[in-house]
């Protein structure tokens, strides 16, 4: 399998949109919270922690305006559940694309809004196990999203795999791989520092710099897995036949 390096410069060499065309792609899917787990995870938490902080008086005078952030961080995190299951899928399939060569537009965002009803069962899914292995420590919880992480462009790329299945071979692809991929998201921990710094709005134009990483990790684990795509590829011809 390629080095991380080499799985950045792939990822860069991908990114072939005009600057307008990113800013926009990129701005819908944060809106909407079609990013990734790892934000969703992350939005989870802080919804947690604010509402403990008002539950215990924690935060005194500023409580008035963090109730505005409450209900923000659940508006939002409804939001995320609806569309941005969805989008998460049509922004994997654009990062798929783009990484083979082929055309991809910022329409193909909402490619998969028919399968709404199955972007909503993995993201719930993802984020159900993913809390409850969170309740023990916070490290099961990132392993259980490194395990996971796959899932999306599984879904994205056979739509016809289904749910279950893309959980069982994402699981499978990230065995003795999760601290590869750990590695390559690190390797972006100066930019994500930054944008946290000036209020998150870098974050506009790292995060897709991060997700064609991540999509072309995923590109290069399944090249080097033969088996698994063929199984893919033959439970999705299987349940396409069945509709």
């Amino acid at each position: 399998m390629k080095s991380n390096k080499e799985i950045r410069q792939i990822a860069k060499r991908a990114i072939t949109f005009t600057r307008g065309e990113l800013l926009e792609i990129s701005l819908v899917s944060i809106v909407t919270g079609g990013i990734s787990l790892l934000v969703f995870f992350a939005v989870q938490i802080a919804l947690m922690s604010v509402s403990r902080g008002l539950h215990t008086g924690r935060f005194g005078s500023d409580a008035r305006i963090m109730k505005y952030v409450y209900v923000g961080l659940a508006l939002y995190l409804g939001v995320s559940v609806i569309a941005g299951s969805f989008i998460e899928l049509g922004l994997d399939r654009i990062l798929l694309l783009k990484l083979k060569g082929d055309k991809a537009s910022r329409y193909d965002l909402f490619q998969y809004r028919n399968m709404a009803f199955d972007a909503i069962f993995l993201r719930l899914f993802m984020s159900v196990r993913v809390m409850l292995w969170s309740v023990l420590f916070l490290i099961p919880g990132i392993i259980a999203v490194l395990n996971y992480s796959m899932a999306p462009f599984l879904l994205a790329q056979n739509p016809g795999i289904g749910v279950p299945n893309s959980i069982r071979v994402s699981k499978h692809l990230m065995k003795g791989y999760k601290w590869k991929l750990t590695k390559l998201i690190l390797g972006y921990a100066d930019e994500i520092i930054i944008s946290v710094l000036l209020l998150g709005i870098p974050f506009i134009y790292v995060m897709p710099r991060l997700k064609f990483a991540v999509a072309a990790f995923y590109r290069e684990r399944v090249r080097v897995h033969d088996e698994e795509v063929r199984t893919i590829e033959r439970i999705s011809e299987k349940k396409e036949a069945e509709m």
